[in-house]
């Protein structure tokens, strides 16, 4: 039915959408040197598995049709024990510890009330 046709184009191309994220996502962390975060990497790699093996049977199947059908069937599954795989790999990962910043010291804090002060009376001569 057309109801049927519409959810099915939904999802491969929602697929692909995250498919692309996926494959773009790598390249700008390494150009934008973001900080490597294995948690996030691992969960995006998991749902580009996913993606890449939905797009890999859309395209098998496109190319040979319907025989091997039950074989390509399959596919999506493997990807998402795979992509699963992937994920409890992220969780599982220990966090590593968070180094805590030494509190500022009193002249420090001094020091900034007296720029603060400093800024402030510039910002009201500006005004008049």
């Amino acid at each position: 039915t057309p109801l049927q046709a519409a959810i099915i184009n939904a999802t491969v191309a929602a697929h692909y959408v995250i498919l692309a994220v996926a494959l773009l996502f790598f390249p700008l962390a390494a150009l934008l040197a973001a900080p490597r975060r294995i948690h996030e990497y691992r969960f995006i790699l998991g749902f580009g598995v996913v993606s890449a093996t939905v797009a890999f049977q859309g395209l098998v199947r496109a190319l040979i049709g319907s025989r091997a059908a039950v074989v390509f069937q399959q596919v999506p599954t493997i990807g998402y024990l795979i992509a699963l795989l992937i994920w409890l790999s992220a969780v599982v990962y220990p966090v590593q510890e968070r180094v805590a910043v030494p509190a500022p010291s009193v002249e420090s804090l001094e020091d900034l009330k007296f720029q603060l002060r400093n800024l402030r009376s510039f910002v009201r001569k500006d005004r008049r």
